[in-house]
């Protein structure tokens, strides 16, 4: 089971506590509560939940949102780890935020992909269905490829920012010695 659904009335957006995979496209501003953690956010993201995780929305200024929701009999994300990679990254990772930051272009090219889902989410023939789990996988692999990038631009900061301190704590410490 897949379903896309587009919300336009944001004042009353319920809270999210169910049995299955979201991804929630959203561009604008939002303060949420993901199991009791506060996140603001703002500009364009994709929010990744896993089954029975819980999402409060706080407070919500925003252009567009749209729900991706799937079971995990429908795509098990385990199982296709190799393709996507997305167990441990995307989703079940708790030294990570849940979202990620997309570009315009990556924006509109995750909600075409939602938009193609959209029109074939109700067929019931098994090669559309394959085309849906294809266009699943294909946006799993984008974020993922893009959380990738990012974790990697974040762990070289953080890694030249302990290189310049552990510099300069070597360099006094051998500089009163050697004076």
């Amino acid at each position: 089971m897949i379903r896309i659904s587009s919300i336009l009335n944001f004042s009353e957006l319920e809270n999210i506590n169910e049995p299955y995979y979201y991804l929630i496209l959203l561009d604008g501003e939002v303060a949420f509560l993901i199991d009791e953690n506060s996140y603001n956010c703002s500009g364009k993201f994709l929010l990744f939940l896993t089954p029975y995780q819980l999402l409060e929305w706080k407070e919500t200024n925003l252009f567009n949102l749209n729900y991706l929701q799937f079971h995990g009999d429908f795509y098990c994300i385990e199982y296709h780890k190799k393709e996507v990679a997305c167990n441990g990254i995307l989703f079940n990772n708790i030294y990570s935020k849940p979202y990620i930051q997309l570009s315009d272009e990556l924006f509109e090219e995750i909600a075409t992909l939602f938009n193609k889902i959209k029109l074939l989410e109700t067929a019931t023939e098994s090669f559309n269905q394959s085309i849906v789990k294809s266009y699943l996988q294909l946006i799993l692999a984008l974020s993922s490829r893009e959380k990738q990038l990012f974790q990697c631009v974040e762990l070289s900061e953080k890694t030249n920012l302990n290189a310049v301190s552990n510099f300069k704590t070597v360099l006094e410490d051998h500089f009163i010695k050697e004076k």
